[in-house]
């Protein structure tokens, strides 16, 4: 017979002495966490100054650049934190709140539902519980339940569909197709661009679509212009082996400068042509580009994660 180890429970606090020591943790594992709320972040701070006061963790959200803000707690919730988070919140002009402590209260579980309810579509607040589990004599991990999360992070309600447009219903449908086939847990986009992070902060690999093309690249978005070029340049001391990789001839690898950049953004494409237009496809031809998506972005992430992290 197997022998089945029993999983056992315990205290975040059986793994770190203090709150600051877990908050360092969570920056570096910052994935775990990323794979919870199905948002990736980028530009992760860590006790950042707002007023009087300090957030233990704010980031960006990497496919929109909505602020995030992260407070944890050991132990019970309280309205201490409570305020702290919503002070926080307005302090930055946060999209994205996450409360993570090891026990939600009734009233603080019902206080975030009321929140999400009331607030617009574009604000989540998330409540995670945390606990530090292991298996036998294993060393410690540590899990995070959600235990409140905002109706429109995973579908956007019937009523803001209702909202969008026939296109924009159409992009929500594209995206969260290719998402599922690429296996990122992400909210999909109701636009023709849709992005996920490359590990080097502000560069981003994308998707975009139109009605007879597609392109997969890279979008290189530092604060200033001469990072911009200077990772632009590093990946072009690469292009022939980015274009084996691909299987595209080096001269199908656009360079460009996005339309009303005002740091000097750029952009690295490969553009594919479409017979018809995703907008009118049926169900089985949409299923078919959005593995042809995912496929392509495969092949575009392999050949350029080390490079980038070079280029870096």
């Amino acid at each position: 017979m197997v022998e089945i180890a029993r999983l056992s429970t315990s205290s975040i606090k059986k793994v770190f002495s203090r709150e600051e020591e877990f908050s360092d943790w969570l920056v570096e594992n910052i994935e775990i966490l990323e794979e919870k709320i199905g948002v990736e972040l980028e530009d992760i701070e860590r006790e950042y100054q707002i007023g009087n006061y300090f957030a233990d963790i704010i980031a960006r959200d990497t496919n929109n650049g909505a602020m995030v803000i992260i407070e944890n707690q050991f132990g019970k919730t309280d309205h201490d934190h409570l305020g702290k988070i919503l002070t926080y919140a307005s302090g930055v002009d946060a999209k994205v709140i996450v409360w993570i402590a090891e026990k939600f209260s009734d009233e603080h579980k019902q206080a975030l539902n009321w929140l999400n309810e009331n607030t617009g579509q574009d604000i989540g607040f998330f409540g995670l519980e945390v606990k530090a589990v292991k298996i036998g004599d294993s060393p410690y991990a540590v899990d995070f339940d959600v235990v409140i999360m905002p109706n429109q992070w995973r579908k956007i309600s019937r009523s803001a569909v209702d909202r969008l447009g026939p296109r924009q219903e159409s992009y929500l449908d594209i995206w969260r197709r290719v998402l599922e086939v690429y296996g990122k847990n992400l909210r999909p986009q109701p636009r023709f661009r849709q992005v996920f992070g490359s590990g080097v902060s502000n560069v981003q690999y994308e998707w975009r679509i139109w009605e007879d093309k597609f392109a997969i690249g890279i979008y290189i978005g530092k604060p200033s212009s001469e990072e911009n070029e200077r990772i632009q340049r590093c990946l072009k001391e690469h292009v022939a082996e980015i274009s084996r990789a691909m299987n595209v001839s080096p001269d199908n690898i656009q360079w460009e400068e996005p339309y009303g950049t005002t740091r000097g953004s750029k952009r690295m494409s490969i553009y594919y042509p479409l017979e018809r237009s995703p907008f009118e496809m049926t169900e089985k031809e949409r299923e078919a580009l959005a593995r042809r998506l995912a496929s392509e972005m495969k092949k575009l992430e392999k050949a350029t994660k080390k490079i980038l992290q070079r280029c870096h």
